[in-house]
């Protein structure tokens, strides 16, 4: 992390229902050192390759938080709680710390007339507004490089070990559970089963029980997730449907919407309503040869960018 400015807080809303097979009460209680009005004063000492360096600001917490509570019927009851307050450091990216201290990029929205900013949360817990410079080396001259920069400043892409993104490697189903889970602040959830595929000790393997539990993503009949494996545009597009569904998104989706495709024909009659619906929403616009080439594989960059719009539409970005 280039630089960072934390803000940390917590808030009141009314319990929210989350989990699979069972109802588990979620509520999130102010603590008494932040009321509504007072200043908080930070600092933070970053260390980063043996330097460290000393951060400090302030921020005041809004005269009037709203609480407010959606639920969005998937498999899991999930609420994205919408918690406003006032920051007045630059910040990019806000994160939930779970108990275990790992850290879960959270949706987040900036007024641009002020200086509010409504986060949504799903859990109770810390949340901090981090700001953060991406490093990565391979999108500044790329098709797909704002939103490549955006959703990576708000840690919800990640690059490898060089600092690359690869956009025009394919995207694996893993790495689709990924994104879909931090894009959306999904922090909890207890999958129906287990992946044969996804052992507990794979880096993928929160992501892809967390986006299981919430009906986002399925395995095969064997029992296996095939976590490596590259996914067709069609199938991110069933994924896709789901997540809108689940924001309650919602298009006059007929699949007529497809007859302008030259290809449509080759769409999986499993698919077809899902990409009519992503196509219905402009989350999809198909390639500028009039094709959707719903058999090809669907590379990172253009996953990004599908990502991006999919927030735009549910009003979870700015």
């Amino acid at each position: 992390m280039d630089s960072a400015g934390s803000n940390h807080f917590q808030a009141s809303a009314t319990p929210a229902s989350i989990g699979v097979g069972q109802t588990e009460t979620v509520e999130i209680t102010p603590i008494s050192t932040l009321q509504p009005g007072s200043t908080y004063n930070y600092t933070v000492t970053v260390t980063s390759q043996g330097q460290s360096e000393v951060l400090s600001g302030s921020f005041i917490v809004a005269e009037a938080p709203r609480y407010e509570l959606t639920l969005s019927p998937v498999k899991n009851n999930v609420s994205l709680t919408p918690i406003e307050l006032t920051a007045t450091e630059p910040f990019t990216a806000a994160i939930f710390i779970d108990e275990n201290g790992n850290y879960h990029p959270i949706p987040v929205v900036r007024d641009p007339n002020s200086n509010t900013v409504t986060i949504y949360g799903t859990a109770s817990g810390t949340y901090m507004l981090v700001n953060y410079e991406n490093t990565l080396t391979d999108v500044d001259n790329h098709w797909a490089s704002n939103a490549i920069q955006n959703l990576s400043n708000r840690l919800i892409l990640q690059g490898n070990a060089n600092g690359e993104y690869k956009p025009e490697n394919s995207i694996s189903r893993s790495e689709v559970a990924a994104i879909v889970v931090r894009a959306l602040g999904l922090t909890q959830g207890e999958a129906e089963q287990n992946f044969t595929d996804v052992p507990a000790d794979r880096w993928d393997a929160e992501v892809v029980e967390i986006a299981a539990a919430f009906g986002l993503i399925n395995g095969y009949s064997d029992g296996s997730f095939h976590p490596t494996a590259s996914i067709t545009r069609e199938d991110a597009m069933v994924i896709i449907a789901r997540v809108a569904n689940m924001l309650n998104l919602s298009a006059n989706v007929n699949e007529s919407a497809l007859a302008g495709f030259s290809d449509s024909d080759q769409i999986s009659g499993y698919a077809k309503n899902a990409v009519a619906l992503a196509v219905s929403l402009g989350i999809v616009n198909g390639n500028s040869n009039g094709t959707l080439a719903p058999k090809a594989e669907l590379s990172r960059a253009e996953f990004a960018v599908i990502i991006e719009r999919l927030l735009g539409l549910a009003g979870l970005i700015d």
